[in-house]
């Protein structure tokens, strides 16, 4: 197939017909084709809001959120009573998170058309991620108003319920959302947390697809608005035990996500090697830009390491625990390819003390591990671990409180 170019000077009716062009190969699923015509017509067409309007729609449709960001942000100037600028404006801020700006071109769509269901669907998470939650829920009922049978809309209302005295009302939203859609991930994972069950990780598949769909936004969002610090705090304790730069050679950062972690790492230690393991692509992706990683994997950490023959210094895990229950295989396949001394660094978010982990572990109403420490200290010992330094601390803030967390660096004991 051969992407529509442009002539050198269009005529209104062959702009109107490249654009109609344009609609076809995005409407096809053509999107990089699409995404390079929209791009020749804006360079043909300076001055013509027309070429960035389009422009920014396609690299929305294409998940290139945030070059969408500044066309769009043109387009809407030149065009705003248009829905569809207005609604792909919003998803390119929302996923940049620009949360506040978000919710500006979602209800600028909504002004026009109050039942634009997704641009409502759209604003419900918008306020969600904001840490709005009653509005938010507000917002899916109206949803549901329009289409009782939106699962995201029920999946909505149900994270609007996080307390303990919410659960039946979760537990019947979640319901509602598998009974239209049985293969939703996400609201089989929220519904174990609902009913207290705990498997010992998650499906990994739940964790590639929501890691893909919060890569754009991830830093901002996580750092920005949720005042994350695992990495740094973690970063900083190993540079307090080993300050030799040359103390890590070659380094294995788990769950690397978009390369917080392994930009500070690099930062201080000369290493030969730093390779990254993830389960979403999107993420690998962002990690990739950074330029600090000498290989980037897709995979799930324990069958990898199970697989590899590679031996490494240091394997680090920055809020990567959060995601798997039981950490025992892991412990046991990072000794298996730590060298002797080698070091695993970790976080892990606090159990309080009246929350019942009969395992050490448990999927809390959040939907994230918690783990007990004598749980981790008896997994460490098994696997050959003995404690270099651990620190209790925040990892981010939600809801107006610090969440709370334990940072452990283990050390393999020669033998």
């Amino acid at each position: 197939m051969t992407s529509p170019t442009p002539p050198p000077q269009l005529d209104d009716a062959t702009i109107r017909k490249v654009i109609a062009e344009i609609e076809w190969l995005c409407q096809m699923g053509s999107l990089a084709e699409a995404r390079g015509a929209a791009q020749a017509l804006a360079d043909c067409i300076p001055g013509d809001p027309r070429g960035p309007a389009v422009l920014g729609i396609v690299l929305a449709k294409g998940k290139h959120m945030a070059a969408a960001v500044d066309p769009l942000g043109q387009a809407v100037r030149h065009f705003p009573k248009s829905t569809e600028v207005n609604f792909y404006h919003g998803l390119a801020l929302y996923n940049v998170g620009r949360m506040a700006d978000a919710e500006a071109a979602f209800k600028a769509v909504l002004a026009i058309n109050p039942r634009e269901i997704h641009a409502l669907q759209n604003l419900g998470a918008t306020l969600a991620a904001d840490g709005r939650p009653a509005e938010a829920r507000a917002v899916f009922e109206q949803v549901l108003a329009i289409d009782a049978n939106s699962e995201l809309a029920w999946l909505g209302v149900a994270d609007s319920y996080r307390g303990i005295a919410d659960r039946e009302v979760r537990h019947a939203a979640l319901e509602r959302a598998l009974a239209i859609n049985p293969d939703n991930r996400q609201a089989r994972h929220m519904l174990d947390a609902t009913l207290g069950r705990t498997p010992d990780h998650p499906d990994w598949r739940y964790v590639s697809e929501f890691f893909d769909a919060y890569a754009d936004r991830f830093e901002t969002h996580l750092v920005g608005a949720l005042n994350y610090v695992g990495h740094s705090v973690l970063a900083t304790m190993l540079r307090e035990a080993y300050p030799a730069q040359d103390r890590f050679p070659r380094v294995l950062d788990i769950g690397c996500g978009t390369g917080l972690l392994g930009a500070e790492l690099v930062a201080h230690y000369r290493c030969r090697d730093l390779v990254g393991i993830d389960l979403s692509q999107r993420m690998l992706d962002a990690a990739r830009s950074r330029g600090c990683y000498t290989d980037l994997k897709r995979a799930e950490a324990t069958a990898a390491l199970k697989r590899d023959t590679t031996t490494y210094d240091l394997m680090a895990a920055a809020d990567v625990l959060i995601y798997i229950g039981a950490v025992d295989q892991l412990f046991a396949a990072c000794a298996a390819r730590l060298n002797d001394g080698g070091i695993l660094a970790f976080s892990v978010e606090s159990l309080d003390d009246d929350e019942d982990a009969p395992a050490g572990f448990m999927l809390r109403d959040n939907t994230r591990y918690g783990h007990r420490r004598d749980y981790l200290l008896d997994q460490a010992q098994t696997a050959g671990f003995r404690v270099v330094a651990e620190r209790e601390g925040a990892i981010r803030r939600h809801g107006g409180r610090d969440e709370m967390g334990l940072y452990m660096i283990l050390e393999k004991t020669t033998g």
